[in-house]
């Protein structure tokens, strides 16, 4: 399997949440306000990658921004999704490409 593929897999985890909920008088021991997981360490060409989580609030009409990078930090994907109700995501993403 390509070191490129399992880069991009881990730059997968490093997903950025634009658009947060705001905190107050928040302190240290708080609970993290988002989880990121996929479904798998590592991908090849071609297959999908599920990246889910959590949110610890939720607020109706804003969304979370999932944006992945390569190892020499160029974006190579970019999406705006909705948190439902719930607090929980998901997205899926294709693994591949040029780098």
């Amino acid at each position: 399997m390509s070191t490129s593929f399992k880069g991009f897999a881990l730059l997968a985890i490093l997903v950025t949440a634009v658009g947060t909920v705001p905190a107050f008088a928040q302190s240290p021991l708080d609970t993290v306000p988002i989880t990121v997981t996929t479904d798998k360490e590592s991908y090849a060409d071609g297959e999908t990658i599920i990246i889910s989580g959590e949110t610890r609030d939720y607020i109706s009409g804003v969304q979370l921004t999932i944006s992945i990078t390569n190892p020499i930090g160029n974006r190579v994907a970019l999406a705006q999704i909705e948190v439902g109700t719930d607090k929980t995501y998901s997205h899926e993403i294709a693994a591949g490409g040029s780098l």
